[in-house]
């Protein structure tokens, strides 16, 4: 059987294709226009991201990329794309980014005794009556006990002409919880409370549900307002009083008691109710009053403090830990309660980060504007901003060549694109939403196969 052998005896030379990877940087190699516009992108002379970025109204990502892909392909031009636009300080600044998801909040730990801490704010402006404009709420949070007071106007005497009487009624309070209007920021106000020997508690900015508690009655008070004033024809101001008493003498859902009984032990009633069942209202008068009162007040300490733990599982269930920022770094703000209008995107900036505080907070020294200028903020209303884009940022990110253009990096790069996508974190400002998966543009295309010819070797014959 001599054929079976033939190729034994006849060697010959094998071709053995092969498709490697970095095909592109073997075939750019040789290419001398392509060598020179990948020196002048490593050196930052090649303006085209600026191009197709900046001078097109800073579109995002997605949009960029594909505008770029119609002239020029190279590996990693979408992390490229990316890494500009998040140096993009025209995007920070002027684009409305996707909020971030609600950071966990903690609640506060209800006092055992009422008026030991007050929550505070002013309502208004509202339309005038009897030349009054504003209303100052005053709650306490273990008794649900609230006071309201008519303002003439929201300045510094005006509070304290008001806030003196509560105090009168209930004594002075260890903590004042507010927030930073400029009323209650005011250094002659931050005095006055000194000297009562009260602390003054501000909660930070945009985070209005850390004064709950008054926020909520605010909403309760202007419904009840609305009623008296449009459907009964009244004047605001003369029918304060009813609406605090209608607050106060009714059961609240977290005591089970009303703020009135909590706070006094005895179930008050409305001229209305007296007038029409006197005998019933006057039945409450108990002789162990005071005994009552105080198996209520252990009975409402326990229900707050389960409460409590009821309502941060319900509100923090959908909530997700935010980014941490480091001291001495920079930030924009999303401030959409100082928004102008439509046009305006609210992001308000750059801030130094000065300090850490806790529960993701964070204290900001501005940069711009009012030079100086302090505020705190939380974590979820925060931009990093990593600074400008320069030569420097542009050639260290083709520093490893080899490792942009073997693709690996560049999937891990997508694949961590896409799982921050997923948790939320709106940290580019010019990320457009796209349907569907998006195709990726930096896989390599599918080119010419590199032929590779070595002999095989000759097997030894027998």
């Amino acid at each position: 059987m001599q054929h079976v052998d033939f190729f034994s005896r006849q060697p010959v030379n094998v071709l053995n294709i092969q498709n490697p990877r970095n095909w592109a940087k073997i075939a750019q190699t040789a290419d001398l226009e392509t060598q020179n516009l990948i020196q002048k992108l490593r050196e930052g002379q090649l303006d085209a991201t600026r191009v197709f970025h900046d001078d097109h109204d800073h579109i995002g990502i997605d949009k960029t990329t594909d505008l770029i892909l119609r002239h020029f392909w190279f590996p990693g031009i979408r992390a490229f794309v990316k890494k500009y636009i998040s140096h993009c300080i025209v995007c920070l600044a002027h684009k409305k980014v996707p909020r971030a998801p609600n950071q966990p909040i903690k609640s506060w730990t209800k006092p055992d005794t009422p008026f030991s801490v007050v929550h505070v704010d002013a309502l208004g402006p509202l339309t005038e009556s009897n030349s009054f404009k504003y209303i100052l709420v005053v709650v306490d949070p273990f008794s649900k006990y609230c006071i309201l007071y008519a303002l003439y106007r929201q300045d510094t005497e005006e509070l304290k002409r008001v806030f003196t009487n509560a105090i009168s009624l209930f004594g002075t309070p260890f903590t004042i919880v507010c927030d930073r209007a400029r009323t209650f920021e005011s250094t002659s106000y931050q005095d006055w409370v000194a000297g009562l020997g009260s602390a003054l508690h501000f909660i930070t900015p945009e985070m209005h549900r850390k004064n709950g508690q008054v926020e909520r009655y605010c909403r309760t008070v202007l419904n009840l307002l609305r009623i008296e004033v449009n459907n009964k024809g009244a004047s605001w101001s003369d029918v304060l009083w009813k609406v605090q008493l209608i607050l106060n003498i009714t059961k609240q859902s977290t005591t089970r008691a009303s703020p009135l009984q909590l706070l006094t032990g005895v179930e008050g009633t409305t001229p209305v109710l007296r007038s029409l069942v006197r005998n019933v209202a006057l039945e409450n008068c108990h002789p162990n009053r005071e005994a009552l009162m105080t198996l209520r007040r252990q009975r409402t300490a326990e229900l707050l403090a389960a409460n409590k733990q009821k309502q941060d599982n319900y509100v923090n269930e959908g909530r997700r830990q935010p980014r941490t920022f480091e001291v001495g770094s920079f930030a924009f703000v999303n401030k959409s309660s100082q928004s102008t209008g439509k046009l305006d995107s609210g992001m308000r900036g750059p801030y130094k980060i000065v300090r850490a505080l806790p529960h993701h907070r964070y204290e900001l020294k501005l940069l711009s504007g009012s030079y100086g200028k302090k505020t705190q903020t939380a974590a979820e209303h925060m931009v990093p901003r990593r600074g400008e884009w320069t030569p420097a940022v542009c050639e260290a990110f083709f520093s490893n060549d080899d490792d942009e253009l073997t693709g690996v990096n560049e999937d891990q790069a997508q694949g961590a694109h896409e799982e921050e996508e997923q948790r939320g974190h709106a940290e580019e400002s010019g990320n457009d939403k796209v349907e569907g998966k998006q195709a990726d543009e930096d896989v390599q295309l599918s080119g010419e196969a590199v032929l590779e010819i070595s002999p095989r070797p000759v097997p030894s014959t027998q």
